[in-house]
């Protein structure tokens, strides 16, 4: 480590000590050479800590890539527990629609605000039913969903089986020979991956309806126009690309909490870490996923 000298002072004195207040070292005969040294090393720190934090990203991807590969092996496989599915089902689709349903009016409400506030500027007021049905319909329904989703359940997903593996729980099933991924990630996935386009189907209805009202009382637009606008402007090929979007989410965040889950050590703060983790990595990937189909989609 290169130690940091105080410059102006102590070199009118020709006293020099460090910071740390250690014992002075010869000075160097150059200070301003001394300083660029400093500063190189200080960017040679901050490459390798760059390096390094890369690396460990690549390794991340790397080691999920396989437990993904393992998932869609024994999703072929069988044996197929239905029980465990339909309860899964009913944990990501039906304990989550109040919620869903509630974001949608309101957030729908609020783009209409938003929209309206800006074409009332041009007098193109009756145009926010179709611009909000399109936008709801292509984007945003499927990325707020699936956030939501991400946010309780798949929590919920990586707390429970990350307290099944601190418990030793997963090891009980491996001895007897039950594999966690079959038993417990697979219903999981798929019901996530069904559900998740099933509520953004939700969520397109009810965000539309929250718009509709905003339209139709804060700006007095004729609801006849209001509709004919939704109908003109979003077609059954906008409300599909919002769907196929819903379906990449589903299968990316439980996929991803589910295998944070199985990774979980350290005890009751290890599983705190690995749900927040998992919530993050879920986000970021959707939002990854979310650029590259619409890239796709458009292209």
């Amino acid at each position: 480590m290169f130690e940091h000298w105080t410059s102006e002072k102590h070199l009118a004195t020709g006293k020099y000590t460090s910071l740390s207040g250690s014992a002075a070292k010869s000075p160097p005969s150059d200070p301003e050479k001394w300083d660029m040294k400093w500063e190189d090393e200080r960017v040679q720190n901050l490459l390798d800590n760059i390096g390094y934090s890369l690396s460990l990203r690549i390794v991340w991807l790397g080691k999920f890539l396989t437990f993904f590969g393992q998932l869609v092996t024994q999703l072929f496989k069988g044996p197929y527990r239905v029980r465990n599915f339909v309860k899964q089902m009913e944990v990501v689709g039906q304990q989550s629609l109040v919620i869903v349903l509630l974001s949608a009016v309101a957030i729908g409400g609020a783009f209409a605000l938003q929209v309206a506030g800006v074409f009332s500027v041009f007098k193109a007021e009756t145009l926010v039913g179709g611009i909000s049905s399109l936008s709801f319909s292509r984007e945003l329904a499927s990325i707020i969903t699936g956030s939501l989703l991400a946010g309780r359940a798949g929590s919920a997903m990586t707390a429970e089986i990350a307290t099944m593996r601190i418990h030793e729980q997963l090891d009980a099933m491996e001895a007897m020979g039950v594999n966690p991924v079959q038993y417990l990630v697979i219903p999981r996935v798929v019901a996530a991956t069904i559900m998740t386009p099933i509520l953004t189907g939700f969520f397109i209805i009810a965000s539309t309806f929250g718009s509709f009202l905003v339209g139709t009382i804060v700006f007095r637009i004729d609801p006849g126009v209001y509709k004919a606008n939704i109908f003109f402007m979003t077609q059954v090929s906008d409300i599909m690309q919002g769907l196929q979007k819903g379906t990449a989410f589903g299968l990316a965040y439980s996929s991803i909490c589910c295998w944070y889950g199985l990774g979980c050590k350290g005890g009751a703060k290890g599983v705190g870490r690995a749900t927040t983790n998992a919530v993050i990595a879920s986000l970021l990937a959707m939002l990854v996923i979310d650029f590259i189909i619409t890239f796709l989609q458009l292209g």
